[in-house]
């Protein structure tokens, strides 16, 4: 149980650090407010340019790194088997619902697209730089996030299972897939309509920024 609760505990205070918040008070808006009214990397990129934008997407790629790192020291080897996987696992998920759900901004934060790249690439680089690649590939091709988000998320299902870490494990991976749906349904939505902006929207807005 002490595993359980310190897994959570330190994956939520890490999920916690909003860099797309801080940034957006530097500038005297709020990111809730603006673009697609999400506290992510992509719309830090579309309101303030891509400069903050990768940023925000690089401090949010490491807090599940930094966070599993951090259960690893304070747990020093004493886990094993599915159950390690299933720990290390369970601190992504809560680093992935601080970053979704922060207490201090009313539970109202990003979509975790960025934080599910560095899960990945700590829990198995390999696999990780792969779901790396097919995220850029489907976002640069379809010219949509959401959809490189999507294709990532179902290559990070598929990896947990050949990689043979466990049921809990699995369930944990199809758990933040079925989350990540759920927060994007109004991406898909606006792709119906044909209203989401699309991935070169955001660098006619740095042109703009930048001319």
């Amino acid at each position: 149980m002490v595993y359980v609760l310190t897994s959570i505990l330190t994956g939520y205070v890490f999920g916690c650090i909003q860099p797309s918040y801080f940034i957006g008070k530097w500038k005297k808006r709020n990111i809730k407010d603006v673009g697609s009214k999400n506290a992510g990397a992509s719309n830090v990129t579309m309101t303030f340019g891509w400069k903050y934008g990768s940023l925000v997407a690089l401090i949010d790629i490491l807090k599940p790194v930094l966070s599993v790192m951090t259960i690893t020291f304070l747990f020093n080897g004493t886990l094993q088997g599915d159950f390690e996987h299933f720990i290390y696992y369970l601190n992504g998920v809560f680093v992935i619902l601080g970053h979704n759900f922060p207490f201090f901004m009313n539970f109202k934060g990003g979509k975790g697209t960025a934080s599910i790249i560095g899960l990945f690439l700590i829990i198995d680089w390999q696999f990780g730089l792969l779901g790396l690649f097919l995220f850029i590939v489907f976002t640069i091709f379809t010219s949509y996030i959401v959809i490189g988000a999507m294709a990532l998320y179902t290559f990070f299902i598929i990896s947990t299972y050949l990689l043979d870490f466990g049921a809990l494990a699995l369930l944990s991976a199809a758990f933040l897939t079925l989350l990540a749906v759920l927060m994007h349904r109004e991406n898909f939505s606006r792709i119906i309509k044909g209203e989401e902006k699309k991935l070169k929207d955001a660098f006619q807005k740095n042109r703009e920024m930048t001319g």
